[in-house]
């Protein structure tokens, strides 16, 4: 692997080294640390871009029309995730809930919490699918049978997500 490497950056520093004087060239990568420096020794200007906050993650979200509660929710979960990794979450999740016949929005909260590295979080998505199923029109009762919590657990969650 690693002569793999090597063999691509020569190509790589070659390519930029023919790059004509009068053409601008501009280069992107998420992960800087693999580059030979003498990749970077070629470049005139370098500009770091951090991954966004939760606020401008909630706001990303909020733009895929998701509501604003669960978008501040989800925003903890993908906490770290550059705007590229969002945009592909986003997606998978719209399809994964087309082709499972799920809410998106519970599918994007399982993805996140999965890809979470040890999180154990559930009480989100739990009380996504209490939201789902009082939308539904099912009974707190039954709510509260179908997902194994009590009754009182039901409302409490429905009072927190009311802000939707």
């Amino acid at each position: 692997m690693w002569g793999e490497l090597k063999r691509l950056v020569t190509v790589l520093l070659q390519a930029i080294d023919e790059w004509p004087s009068t053409s601008l060239l501009v280069a992107a990568t998420n992960h800087p640390e693999l580059l030979d420096p003498a990749v970077w020794r070629r470049f005139d200007l370098q500009l770091d871009f951090d991954n966004p906050s939760e606020p401008a993650i909630a706001q990303f979200l909020r733009a895929e029309d998701i509501s604003a509660t669960s978008a501040t929710e989800l925003a903890a979960i993908y906490a770290g995730s550059s705007y590229a990794d969002l945009r592909r979450s986003v997606q998978s999740a719209r399809k994964l809930a087309v082709l499972s016949d799920r809410p998106f929005e519970e599918v994007l909260a399982e993805e996140g919490l999965t890809a979470a590295a040890g999180s154990q979080d559930s009480t989100f998505l739990r009380d996504i699918k209490i939201k789902r199923l009082a939308a539904e029109g099912v009974s707190h009762r039954e709510i509260a049978q179908q997902l194994g919590i009590s009754h009182p657990t039901v409302g409490r969650a429905l009072k927190k997500v009311k802000g939707d």
